[in-house]
């Protein structure tokens, strides 16, 4: 269950990074106007949410593999 629970995390990390390159980093330069304003703040406002949900999964997959590896785990003495 957990070597699954990793490989989701890696698949899910293979998903943002595909997702962040397709993102256009600006609109058009033929738009103009208040919709074209809007729309480059939304491509902004995503290329961070990727940014930071991919940091954020990158800290889960290596909390993930922490649990996975018994040399890393705490042990009673």
């Amino acid at each position: 269950r957990q070597v699954m629970d990793l490989l989701s995390l890696v698949l899910a990390q293979e998903a943002v990074a595909s997702a962040a390159a397709h993102v256009p980093t600006t609109v058009p330069t033929s738009w103009s106007g208040p919709a074209a304003t809007a729309c480059q703040t939304r491509l902004d406002e995503l290329r961070l949410l990727l940014t930071d949900l991919s940091a954020r999964l990158e800290q889960a997959r290596t909390a993930a593999a922490a649990v996975d590896d018994p040399l890393l785990q705490c042990v009673a003495s």
